[in-house]
């Protein structure tokens, strides 16, 4: 009852909130959830409701507007969910659901990994083991394959459904697609050069420990490339609530301060902060934007097929494990 109170948060049913996980402290820096201040509530919110009412576990580009609110840490500023699921109901959740952004053609997803890998070899190449979670069907992992000087892949994702896809962008490079959660125990200290996790950490309930486990497994000056939403963009900022990234998916979200701050505290240094641009074709873009403020009615007309680079406020992060870190 107390975390309820101190959250200001009015479910109709207090017995459905306790099905849920209560988030004593904030994921990114400890402080007391009851410290922080609420931002962002869908209405009814997620936590009104029971898991059963939820609905499609969507990716959020709609104007179904349903997720847990979101809390901000009065002393590091990470915008996060005190309640949500537990890691047994996104176990539940994950097993089966489409590819990322599976509503987008290939060729634009394609276009969009290609160019967040461009990026990463502005400041590193991948090279001995290399680590991806959250890897999806493979989109960027296959130009990580390619390379003659990476020898192994430890390829994490818990969605069954894409595992044969995913092993076929690899082909013949050596390769481990593993179902359960990361672990830095699931391989030996210091033989990664290269970590990625692409639109992923913003679904991990202890973005703390992911971290820490990654700087365990990379070597010294090994390298860790993170894209994920940016809360403080001015897309964001406009559309409010019906901001995308506001769903049932991310129990976070971070700006370029916030992860920063999350990945200094475990050790890593900061090597770059950019924003990434997303490819759609013109036509997919207008209709999802309309969506996205519930104007999805308007009919669009037909219009050139062009894929247009197009900056949504999203943020890579390039992070290394010092060169005289201690083992």
């Amino acid at each position: 009852m107390e975390i309820a109170d101190n959250l200001d948060i009015r479910p109709a049913d207090l017995t459905l909130v306790f099905s849920y996980l209560k988030r004593q402290a904030c994921p990114g820096c400890f402080a007391a959830s009851r410290e922080g201040t609420l931002e962002v509530q869908s209405a009814p919110a997620a936590e009104e409701l029971p898991i059963n009412q939820h609905g499609k576990f969507l990716s959020g580009y709609t104007n179904q507007r349903v997720f847990f609110s979101y809390f901000r840490c009065s002393a590091c500023e990470l915008l996060y969910c005190p309640i949500y699921f537990t890691q047994e109901q996104l176990d539940s959740l994950y097993k089966s659901q489409l590819e990322n952004m599976a509503e987008v053609p290939l060729p634009a997803r394609e276009r969009t990994q290609k160019a967040y890998y461009q990026l990463l070899e502005k400041y590193h190449t991948p090279t001995g083991g290399y680590l991806e979670i959250g890897a999806d069907i493979g989109l960027f992992a296959k130009f990580v394959s390619i390379s003659p000087k990476v020898d192994k892949l430890f390829l994490y994702e818990p969605n069954c459904e894409v595992h044969e896809i995913l092993a076929h962008q690899i082909g013949n490079k050596p390769h481990k697609i593993i179902t359960k959660n990361y672990s830095a125990a699931d391989i030996e200290p210091e033989t990664i050069s290269t970590a990625v996790i692409i639109h992923a950490l913003d679904h991990i309930l202890e973005p703390r420990q992911l971290m820490r486990d990654i700087y365990l497994n990379l070597k010294p000056g090994g390298v860790v490339f993170i894209v994920t939403h940016d809360e403080s963009s001015l897309l964001a900022r406009l559309l409010g609530k019906k901001w995308p990234p506001f769903t049932l998916q991310h129990p976070q979200l971070f700006k370029p301060t916030t992860i920063q701050a999350l990945l200094k505290a475990e050790g890593f240094d900061i090597l770059a902060s950019e924003k990434t641009a997303n490819y759609f074709p013109l036509t997919h873009f207008i209709k999802g934007g309309l969506t996205a403020i519930g104007l999805d009615k308007i009919p669009v007309p037909a219009l050139p097929k062009f894929i247009l680079p197009i900056k949504l406020g999203n943020i890579a992060t390039i992070a290394q494990k010092p060169l005289d870190a201690m083992s």
